[in-house]
Order: structure tokens, then C-alpha cells, then sequence
């Protein structure tokens, strides 16, 4: 009897281990016909994928204080970080009864508006162009906002304008009188002019560039 049940698992075994290479092999040539159907660029976005999910299990098992390093430059989406207990700093169960802000239990309570010294103005409700072209519902408006971070950037190169109080002496700083401007000409030059400041630049994303 047990020479029989001794055989029968010795079988069992052997025709498992038959099935599992079978389906093994079955899975290889399934798999190489897949990547043989497969484009450049299917192949680039699965490898970067790849890549990219090495790079987050790499991540994981580091200590806590060299995982969480400097990520704030390096955000990756794809990070749940609210559910790591890692970042977790705590609820902010008390609210100002000035100005109805949420704090931590230790927060200071002069941090928000200073028990209701600081008061600001409400802001006023902008004009109708602006809101208009922030609601996308017009073709300009729609433009607007696919383009909103390219006129952004726009602004980058503006010039400072004010007028300076001169003061005798070394003096590190400056003192401004009256208001302060940003000055900006337009984005393209005139007809028969050569292009100048802001006209000989270009702004762009270092992140997107790279990508």
C-alpha cells in the first residue's frame, strides 16, 4: 500500500511539473509573439514603465528618511503619499474663530490673522473679460486655456520699473517710491524690426524639454 501511494505522488509530481513546463512554454511564445506585434513606441512606453515601477519598489525599501528626501523636486503622481504614515502630519482639528481657518493642535493661535488683527480686504469679483476667458465656453476662451501656461511663461521676461529713491553712500538695498510695474513689449516685433528683449527668448519647461 504504501509503495502504491508512494508511486502515485512520484506520478502526480511528474505530470506537474510536465504541466507547468508545458504552460511555461506556452507563455514564452505567447509573450514573444506579443512583443513581436508590438511597435517602437508601445516597446519605448512599456520599458519606461518597467523602469519606472523598478524605480518606486527601489524607493519603498529604503529607511523613511532617505525615501521621502527631496521628493517634493521628483512629485510622481502615480504616489498615494496621504496613505504612507511616513507623511503623516497629523489632523487639524481646531479652527480660528477669526477667520475660520483649520490649524494643528499645537499651532500657534496668532499664525493665521493674529486673533483678527489682520483682516484683508475680500477680493473683488474679476472683470467680465477675464471671467469670460476662464470659462471655456467660447473658442477664445477654449485657446486661452490650452495656451495658458505659454502666456504664463510670457511674464517671465518682464522688466522692473519703479522709481528709485537715490541715497548717498553704500547702500545694499533700494527704496521704492510710488508704484512698481512689470513692463512687457509684445511677443513678436514689429514689421521690418529687429526682434529685442523679450522677442529673443524662449521660455520653456526644463521637465517637458526633457521628456
Amino acid at each position: 500500500m504504501q509503495s502504491d501511494a508512494a508511486s502515485t505522488t512520484a506520478a502526480q509530481a511528474a505530470e506537474n511539473k510536465n504541466e507547468c513546463t508545458t504552460c511555461l512554454v506556452r507563455n514564452t511564445a505567447n509573450m514573444a509573439a506579443a512583443r513581436a506585434s508590438h511597435t517602437l513606441e508601445q516597446r519605448y512606453t512599456m520599458q519606461q514603465t518597467s523602469v519606472q515601477q523598478r524605480a518606486n519598489r527601489r524607493g519603498f525599501s529604503m529607511p523613511c528618511r532617505l525615501r521621502w528626501s527631496l521628493k517634493a523636486f521628483d512629485y510622481n503622481p502615480k504616489l498615494h503619499f496621504d496613505c504612507h504614515p511616513d507623511l503623516n502630519i497629523g489632523d487639524m482639528p481646531i479652527t480660528c474663530s477669526f477667520c475660520n481657518a483649520k490649524k494643528c493642535s499645537r499651532e500657534s493661535p496668532t499664525m493665521c490673522c493674529a486673533n483678527g488683527k489682520v483682516n484683508p480686504t475680500p477680493l473683488q469679483d474679476p472683470p467680465q473679460l477675464l471671467r469670460s476667458i476662464y470659462a471655456g465656453t467660447t473658442t477664445e476662451s477654449k485657446h486661452f486655456l490650452n495656451n495658458i501656461r505659454k502666456y504664463n511663461c510670457a511674464f517671465q521676461m518682464t522688466s522692473f520699473s519703479a522709481n528709485v529713491v537715490q541715497e548717498g553712500g553704500f547702500v545694499p538695498t533700494f527704496k521704492v517710491q510710488g508704484q512698481i510695474y512689470h513692463r512687457i513689449g509684445s511677443l513678436k516685433p514689429a514689421e521690418n524690426q529687429d526682434p529685442q528683449f523679450l522677442q529673443l527668448y524662449f521660455v520653456g519647461n526644463l521637465h517637458e524639454q526633457a521628456n
